[in-house]
């Protein structure tokens, strides 16, 4: 039986309460006997109409949204399992995800991708605007391929709406009706575009350094969920910065929904084809052919290596490699991106990106492992700088000066803090 141990977390109404406890118990019978259980059984919930599926799920997210929730027990993890399952089962979303009073801005878009155009938009009266992502569902021609991408967006909204940290963007919600028959995902609009744009427009406020630590606690914080959350398309791209100069990490498991859908693979090689300089060795077949593998933490691990060097850098992984045709031999010859020359860093930094670029996957630093080191690299500063790379460098004449004038720990922590 669940450890509940107080009302609280089941709500004071006695009969979702119940409603509750029952699911529950049904489900945890049905995986002790057969192990697993697929949201499409016809074994489980019959008894249930979609009116109280509902009901039970809005209560859920009710229960998980709450503070004190946050610390995720054994409770929040059986709760957000059951959200998942439930939602699955029944094609539904709570309530509190749906946000009735969208508007767009304008009769263009404002930016667009394989699989999505982005729209300027608000919400109720509040002027502040939001990022409308309407998805290109009306590409695929089958009605039923349709529903199962529509569907498959739905749960990895559903996954994204639980994230809580303060360098993950938050999703707001979603919208079925502003853009029938696809529907959007809203979230906060980041005014300074990517991290990369960021750091060409401005070169004298870099924090490149700063933006790979925080990077990759959020990383850490992805990959020890329960289960692990995949982002499945770590890049500079998919790293935003808001108004006050915070960088937070978007687009969540959209780019590894997998369909039998040949219009949307086809609609989405041009968006695709760029992701391939961060792509994991495992997923290149030896013709050069790019594989549908299943998706694991030590593909997102390459990838973060991969972007370590394009936020020092600002340039793609392979920025050498002028097509990505030339990308798919280098990494089918076992190479991976150059290392970095004419800036300045760690060479912990560097041993850090190398690590996640082991051949085998399971050899590869994993994301705790990343963020400890980060984490040590800020409290023995003076072990770090010993080991700095001593290349030659091109550094100006006000950075020098504050090298020779500072010492080795307060170099570090500037490294880390503000970044050049």
């Amino acid at each position: 039986m669940y450890p509940y141990q107080t009302n609280d977390e089941l709500g004071s109404n006695p009969d979702i309460t119940q409603l509750l406890l029952r699911v529950l118990h049904e489900y945890e019978t049905v995986i002790a006997s057969q192990g697993s259980i697929s949201s499409t059984s016809q074994e489980i919930f019959q008894w249930m109409d979609i009116l109280e599926a509902q009901r039970l799920l809005d209560h859920l997210q009710l229960v998980l949204d709450r503070a004190e929730m946050i610390d995720e027990g054994s409770n929040h993890t059986i709760f957000l399992k059951m959200l998942r399952f439930l939602s699955r089962k029944f094609d539904i979303l709570p309530t509190s995800l749906t946000l009735p009073d969208v508007s767009r801005h304008g009769n263009n878009s404002v930016a667009g991708g394989g699989f999505a155009d982005i729209w300027h938009g608000s919400i109720g009266m509040v002027e502040s605007l939001v990022c409308i992502k309407v998805l290109r569902l009306n590409i695929e021609q089958d009605e039923n391929q349709r529903a199962l991408i529509r569907k498959e967006f739905l749960h990895e909204a559903l996954i994204w709406r639980q994230l809580k940290h303060p360098n993950v963007l938050p999703l707001l919600g979603v919208s079925s009706e502003l853009f029938f028959p696809s529907f959007c995902l809203i979230s906060p609009w980041m005014a300074n575009s990517n991290v990369v744009s960021y750091l060409r427009r401005n070169p004298q406020h870099s924090f490149s350094q700063t933006a790979i630590s925080r990077y990759c606690c959020r990383l850490d914080y992805l990959h020890t969920r329960s289960p692990p959350i995949i982002h499945g398309d770590i890049r500079g791209a998919n790293i935003l910065v808001n108004a006050s100069g915070h960088c937070c990490l978007a687009d969540f498991g959209l780019s590894v929904i997998t369909t039998t859908s040949e219009a949307w693979s086809s609609a989405t090689t041009s968006a695709m084809k760029g992701a391939i300089r961060w792509m994991a060795p495992e997923y290149v077949r030896q013709d050069g052919s790019t594989d549908t593998l299943s998706n694991h933490t030590p593909r997102d691990v390459y990838a973060f290596g991969c972007t370590i060097i394009e936020i020092l850098t600002g340039k793609m992984p392979f920025y050498d490699r002028k097509t990505d045709v030339a990308v798919l031999l280098s990494l089918i010859s076992g190479e991976r991106p150059a290392r970095p020359r004419d800036i300045w860093y760690p060479e912990t930094v560097w041993e850090i990106a190398t690590s996640c670029w082991a051949e085998d996957g399971q050899s590869r630093l994993n994301a705790a492992t990343i963020y400890d080191r980060f984490k040590l690299m800020r409290t023995d500063p003076i072990n770090s700088f010993m080991n700095f790379q001593h290349s030659p460098r091109k550094f100006d004449a006000f950075k020098w000066n504050h090298i020779l004038n500072m010492t080795a720990e307060q170099e570090l922590l500037r490294w880390f803090d503000l970044g050049w």
